[in-house]
């Protein structure tokens, strides 16, 4: 067998807070990106097909993590789970009281697609804008 390691991107469109910092403590937006990363064997997941994964089950994985974050607002939630200011909004808050920031943001994804995919070797890239980014191995 061949192992490879594939890749799917995502993006989506949202606004974020990180409370207390100097400059993005104000509410501000970017255009995210998320690369999804498999590891595994050719063949091994569907051995009709030559591919580690088809790229269709990633995107089935990721419609509703898109549904709850793109074009919403990102927030810190609080103890009781509910975000902080703003409930007339769409809003997306990190479960665990986790400030919306590229590390916790890529942690959340990649445990959603290793939940969904359990057999597969997976991790996650997430870009803030165009030349920031943060991995979740």
């Amino acid at each position: 067998m061949i192992t490879q390691t594939i890749c799917k991107t995502f993006t989506f469109e949202a606004a974020h807070v990180v409370p207390g910092h100097p400059q993005c403590g104000n509410i501000h937006g970017h255009t995210w990106r998320v690369d999804v990363f498999v590891k595994g064997e050719v063949g091994l997941h569907d051995p009709n097909f030559d591919y580690v994964i088809d790229f269709g089950e990633l995107k089935k994985v990721w419609q509703p993590i898109f549904d709850k974050v793109d074009h919403s607002l990102m927030l810190q939630a609080s103890s009781d789970g509910k975000p902080h200011l703003l409930h007339e909004t769409k809003l997306f808050a990190l479960p665990g009281e986790r400030m919306p920031t590229s590390e916790n943001l890529s942690n959340y994804f990649a445990n959603a697609f290793r939940d969904a995919l359990p057999a597969l070797s997976i991790w996650v890239r997430v870009w803030e804008g165009l030349t920031s980014w943060a991995e979740s191995e």
